[in-house]
């Protein structure tokens, strides 16, 4: 039993993905009535990774469109509500994300980060959430070089990776956007952003 939790940390642990991760033969729209009909080929790999870890993803999360406002609100689902209060926001773009786990509709999910994306939805929802930054270095050893470190190493750059995300990520985007981990317990991000 501990190697099958060696080798798959989130065995039977239900997770969500915000609305702008592929998931193959799903429709994600990234809020976009444009996209409402379009099914996915691929998986993006984040995604994956969680689900190589034993996680099951049991929804995607509703987003701005586009993912580019802060507040969750877009003409394919509508309005996300505030599982605390529903004359408040839930933050955006993760804002279904963050409403979700806030709610204990999972305990953990994948976002992603370009302007307080993760962030804003952490704050609005009272979850944990994580915007990885590039050179930020692993707790093992805060001066060791990259590849010496032994514990969960928090480089963002090369670990979290943005194929199969919608829209594609261009230009200073790619140099900015960041995938990363969302949580209902503090302790369980470390080992999210180390699967992803």
């Amino acid at each position: 039993m501990f190697q099958l939790f060696q080798r798959r940390p989130f065995f039977g642990v239900p997770f969500s993905c915000k609305d702008s991760f592929s998931v193959e033969g799903q429709i994600v729209t990234c809020g976009s009535y444009y996209r409402r009909n379009h099914r996915c080929e691929n998986t993006a790999l984040a995604v994956q990774r969680v689900r190589e870890a034993g996680g099951i993803l049991i929804a995607i999360t509703n987003v701005p469109e586009w993912c580019c406002w802060i507040e969750s609100d877009n003409c394919v689902y509508g309005r996300s509500n505030n599982p605390y209060d529903t004359r408040r926001i839930v933050g955006g773009s993760s804002g279904g994300e963050g409403a979700l786990i806030s709610s204990a509709g999972t305990p953990i999910g994948v976002g992603s980060d370009i302007g307080g994306s993760i962030r804003i939805p952490s704050f609005c929802n009272g979850i944990f959430g994580m915007m990885p930054t590039p050179g930020q270095r692993c707790r093992a050893n805060f001066h060791a070089p990259i590849t010496d470190c032994q514990r969960t190493r928090f480089w963002a750059s090369g670990i979290v990776p943005l194929d199969n995300y919608i829209p594609v990520p261009v230009g200073y985007k790619k140099q900015v956007l960041r995938v990363g981990p969302m949580c209902r317990y503090v302790e369980d991000m470390p080992l999210l952003l180390k699967v992803c």
